[in-house]
């Protein structure tokens, strides 16, 4: 960041996301005349995987929650078309907002602002996305219960009052999904830290959240899987809540801590699908 402008250059992770954590708590400086600008520099659109678009969008919404901030971005034409024609970004923070536009990438199952009566059926059209474009009479049924729990899990611990977003892009090359969801609630290390204020580090909490049943019961529909049934579909997961990041890898866990606070959480998940079997489902029988 720098001057009036907030400034992501290149598409690094790290260096991406520290950047969104900072801004999203110290924004306001970064007003001028009633504007924020955001550039985009050295940046191309085959760069940009869900992690940066649902943090851009948290971002994004918490400009909004402020009615008198008009926001600019700034960056090469590629980028801005791929933002606001292709994704169409600008009418998801418009004054009437919307929660999800379709796009012509068969690749992407464009930004869905995540909302409460539209989970499950969110988490199921991410099968009909796969089967109609890829998998076609594959069994989808394990990642459709992961992402139902983890739709689950932002309402039951984020109170992130519609400021958490979901994206998903599948890589046909490699078959790997990748899936994002961000929300800038009051984050999972958090929660667990107040359920059990025996816990003493950000990245401790989040390990806690992966143990296999833990919940800490802030909802009845909580089925108790939470995000270790998640992360086990997965092949790899990052997980980032206030300065705790945990890292998993086909199973193994490990936790780190940050230098910079993140007021919310982020879940970046990749699913490898080369080995799916196929769907059992009977379609005919006779005798």
């Amino acid at each position: 960041m720098d001057g009036k402008c907030i400034i992501f250059d290149g598409a690094d992770k790290g260096n991406w996301f520290c950047a969104i954590a900072r801004a999203s708590v110290n924004y306001k400086e970064y007003i001028y005349d009633g504007c924020i600008t955001v550039v985009f520099n050295n940046i191309h659109k085959t760069d940009v995987y869900p992690f940066h678009l649902v943090t851009l969008a948290c971002l994004l919404q918490r400009f909004k929650e402020n009615p008198d901030i008009t926001i600019k971005l700034k960056s090469s034409s590629e980028i801005l078309n791929f933002l606001s024609k292709d994704l169409r970004f600008q009418e998801y923070f418009s004054n009437e907002g919307t929660n999800y536009i379709p796009t012509d990438y068969k690749e992407i199952l464009n930004l869905w602002r995540i909302i409460d009566d539209e989970k499950d059926s969110y988490s199921y059209s991410v099968v009909d996305f796969l089967k109609r474009e890829y998998f076609k009479g594959y069994d989808l049924s394990g990642i459709c219960g992961a992402l139902q729990e983890l739709y689950y899990n932002v309402f039951d611990h984020a109170n992130a009052n519609g400021n958490a977003f979901s994206m998903l892009r599948f890589d046909e090359k490699s078959k790997i999904l990748y899936v994002a969801v961000c929300d800038l609630g009051i984050g999972i290390a958090k929660s667990v830290r107040e359920y059990d204020n025996t816990i003493s580090s950000d990245k401790e909490a989040i390990l806690k959240a992966l143990e296999t049943g833990f919940t800490v019961h802030s909802n009845a529909r909580n089925r108790g899987y939470g995000l270790d049934n998640i992360v086990s579909a997965s092949s790899k997961a990052r997980i980032i809540s206030k300065k705790g990041f945990v890292y998993v890898y086909y199973g193994e866990r490990k936790g780190f801590d940050l230098s910079y606070s993140f007021d919310g959480t982020l879940i970046y998940l990749e699913y490898d699908l080369n080995n799916l079997s196929l769907d059992e489902t009977i379609d005919d029988f006779s005798f």
